[in-house]
């Protein structure tokens, strides 16, 4: 009669070698999955920091129209240095207007060379160019009389 044993299970080196493999393999998909979770709320806090500079250029938008419409009733010519001022202050709460939280990047007046290109202000006061800031995002407009 012959010696035949069956082989039912697996080796203890083989259960060792199975189980590092299941190691490194859960290893590096909990980091990949983790990278991926973490970062995936970036591009939504992007979208929400654009839409909030946005809205405070709305505000601004809209109390240059009220400007500019009373400059029209009255023929001044008061609306761009009245909007240059409110926008230096109008990022504080306690100030009237008040347009939103945002930090001022550029709030000066500027022209145009016969290029199209971007110069000093020589006195005219014709263009207002404001570049505002919040967290990220970055916004410019220019506002002409």
């Amino acid at each position: 009669m012959s010696n035949f044993r069956k082989n039912d299970g697996f080796t203890l080196i083989e259960l060792i070698v199975s189980l590092v493999l299941v190691a490194f393999v859960g290893t590096i998909l909990v980091t990949f999955m983790t990278n991926s979770v973490v970062s995936s709320v970036v591009p939504l806090q992007r979208v929400q920091h654009a839409n909030a500079i946005g809205q405070v250029f709305e505000n601004i938008t809209s109390d240059y129209k009220r400007l500019s419409a009373i400059d029209r009733e009255d023929g001044t010519t008061i609306a761009l240095p009245t909007l240059k001022d409110n926008i230096d202050d109008g990022n504080d709460v306690n100030s009237t207007p008040f347009y939103g939280p945002y930090t001022v990047v550029f709030n000066d007046y500027v022209s145009f060379n016969s290029n199209g290109d971007e110069i000093a202000d020589n006195g005219e006061e014709r263009i207002l160019k404001v570049t505002l800031s919040r967290n990220s995002q970055r916004m410019t407009s220019l506002f002409t009389r």
